[in-house]
């Protein structure tokens, strides 16, 4: 004891050994209240440890050897020194050669495409691992929505659905894409025709004084919106197939990563967008040899639903991949009524959109399942703002006055035309007709029908959105 108290390197020793153990506790547990205290705290014992560590190299022997001893704290203090300036080295490397946060930002009208953009994203995630902007994701940054295209993006995927390029947020991103010399990437999801004279004549007409102020506050002016919509419509472009199979969604997905990575038209090298439209994807993306290709997969859990070019599906294909990753089993996703598993499923879960109401597809499906097996039924909110039907509606269905028959042809009442047996269309074009016969053998009828309607409302649906963030869905 005696020796330590003369000796002052033991002594300083000691008090570095208490300071950084105050130190540590101090990263740890930050005790203060206010971080302005943790700060302030933290400073002032770095610098006093730092203070302490250079007294014990400084201090000459004096009897006896504290070689070792000043050696040991020597190599202490120039690691403390290195940790305080390596990051500050690594900060004004960033502030100088700034790097971009997201490997892409995805474009899009979230009525149109909200889930189209969700579901390309979730197929991005399962090649690469960087972060992906979709707004849904980033709700307090969206204030400064231009900012992170033009100095946190590498790449602009503009998914072009049909008012992608009248919405004023997706024009804004486009237009600082271009004036900022972002790689741009058009994802064709539609057969939309290219912007001539009319359509920009009418495109300032179509947002408010206030949308038009908010971009004139972005810098981003008509001029350069015109400019940047005529750039991409010339780039090469990628074809999305919505209602193709996943095999082609994900080669249409490895040709946006590989363009994000070269700038470059990606492998299969598609025509130049002025040209490419949606009887063009045939070339581009040949055609399942049938809608059991691109859709089913089999299973013990069928996912069904109708308006097969609308959302609809693509809604479905998120719910198919998430319970398919939850449970490690295999599901199957029907859109229309032509191509069921052959083995019945135990599990029938309905998807509730709009398009339910007025296509009897649903209804004849749901009683020809019901009819050939006794699966537990669940239901799944697909549409935000659906119209649950009155209870007038299941007696009109009863009475046959929802769909009408008219020999070979079943159509909704509203319908002016009639689709024959056994083409299957989206609900948004002609109303497709009823199988006549169940699966039992039985005819459907109006009766069989506003049964399955009753028994499908009768549970209580599950909400989903699509739209969300990543980890709400």
């Amino acid at each position: 004891l005696e020796a330590a108290r003369l000796s002052p390197v033991i002594q300083l020793v000691v008090v570095s050994g208490v300071l950084a153990a105050w130190l540590t506790l101090l990263v740890r547990d930050r005790p203060w209240r206010l971080n302005a205290a943790n700060t302030a705290d933290l400073s002032v014992t770095v610098a006093v440890l730092t203070l302490t560590l250079v007294g014990v190299a400084l201090v000459p022997p004096q009897g006896e050897d504290h070689g070792p001893f000043q050696f040991i704290l020597g190599v202490v203090l120039a690691g403390l020194v290195l940790s305080v300036a390596l990051p500050m080295l690594m900060s004004l490397h960033q502030k100088l050669f700034p790097s971009k946060r997201f490997l892409m930002f995805l474009c899009h009208h979230k009525g149109g495409g909200g889930a189209l953009a969700r579901w390309i994203e979730i197929l991005v995630h399962r090649r690469v691992t960087q972060p992906v902007f979709v707004d849904s994701d980033y709700l307090d940054d969206l204030e400064k929505i231009f900012d992170i295209v033009k100095s946190d993006t590498q790449a602009l995927v503009a998914i072009l659905t049909e008012q992608t390029l009248m919405r004023m947020w997706c024009a804004g991103e486009i237009a600082t894409a271009h004036a900022h010399d972002i790689t741009t990437i058009p994802l064709l999801a539609c057969d939309a025709p290219p912007p001539d004279a009319a359509f920009y004549e009418q495109l300032g007409q179509a947002w408010s004084g206030g949308e038009l102020a908010a971009l004139e506050a972005a810098g981003v002016s008509l001029e350069r919106i015109h400019a940047s919509y005529e750039n991409l419509f010339a780039l090469q472009a990628i074809c999305f197939p919505v209602d193709g199979s996943r095999a082609q969604q994900d080669s249409a997905v490895k040709g946006v990563l590989q363009s994000c990575a070269s700038r470059r038209a990606a492998d299969h090298r598609p025509k130049a967008l002025q040209d490419l439209t949606r009887s063009t994807l045939s070339s581009v993306f040949p055609a399942p040899q049938s809608k059991q290709d691109a859709w089913v997969s089999g299973g013990s859990v069928v996912l069904f639903g109708v308006g097969r070019h609308s959302e609809i599906g693509v809604v479905g294909r998120i719910l198919q991949d998430g319970i398919e990753q939850r449970s490690q089993s295999s599901v199957a996703l029907v859109i229309g009524a032509e191509d069921w598993p052959a083995q019945p499923p135990l599990v029938l879960t309905t998807l509730i959109s709009n398009e339910i109401l007025t296509d009897p597809v649903f209804p004849t499906a749901i009683a020809q399942c019901l009819a050939a097996s006794s699966p537990e039924l669940v239901s799944v909110m697909a549409s935000p703002n659906f119209p649950f039907p009155a209870p007038s509606f299941f007696d009109s269905v009863a009475a046959g006055e929802v769909f009408l028959r008219l020999d070979d042809a079943v159509v909704h009442s509203a319908s002016p035309r009639v689709m024959r047996f056994p083409s299957f269309r989206s609900s948004s074009g002609p109303i497709p007709v009823i199988q006549q016969q169940g699966a039992a053998g039985q005819q459907v009828s109006d009766a069989d029908l506003a049964l399955a309607y009753r028994k499908v409302f009768r549970i209580l649906a599950l909400p989903f959105s699509p739209l969300a963030s990543r980890d709400k869905i």
